[in-house]
């Protein structure tokens, strides 16, 4: 049975699947505004090869946040499932959060900004995206063997 304790964990996967569609709601909101928006094919108009550089990066932070989703969704059920303490899973799960929301900001905007050439974002990328989805499998592993069980 789940303790209350690991509702942030696990709700945090949704809002991770939020923050992963709002690079993405950036970049149709241009394509609809600029008249260029077609729902028979929606990636058509973001993707051609004169789009404004806000919308490519939108395209592309879009597209990170779900390369890494999964890791982090498998991260947080195999740290449920192998006992790891909910502190930990919340600190971690806040940490990506947290990541996440500094990723799309730096990458669709801030860093074309402030021009840092894209190495704010890949110290972001590591530090708080990556590196908790490393950690939850990592705590994971720790736990279940601690405790005799497989992963």
């Amino acid at each position: 049975m789940l303790s209350p304790d690991h509702a942030w964990p696990l709700q945090s996967v949704m809002v991770a699947m939020g923050l992963a569609m709002t690079p993405l709601v950036a970049s149709v909101g241009w394509a609809i505004r600029s008249g260029r928006f077609s729902n028979a094919l929606p990636r058509t108009s973001q993707t051609a090869a004169d789009v404004p550089p806000f919308v490519a990066r939108a395209r592309a932070a879009h597209a990170n946040n779900l390369e890494t989703l999964g890791l982090y969704a498998g991260g947080i059920a195999a740290g449920v499932a192998a006992g790891v303490s909910p502190a930990v899973l919340g600190r971690l799960a806040t940490q990506y959060i947290i990541g996440r929301v500094c990723y799309n900001v730096l990458y669709v905007g801030g860093e074309a900004w402030c021009g840092t050439g894209g190495y704010v974002r890949s110290a972001v990328y590591a530090g708080l995206c990556l590196g908790p989805c490393i950690r939850l499998w990592a705590a994971a592993a720790a736990t279940a063997a601690a405790a005799g069980k497989a992963v």
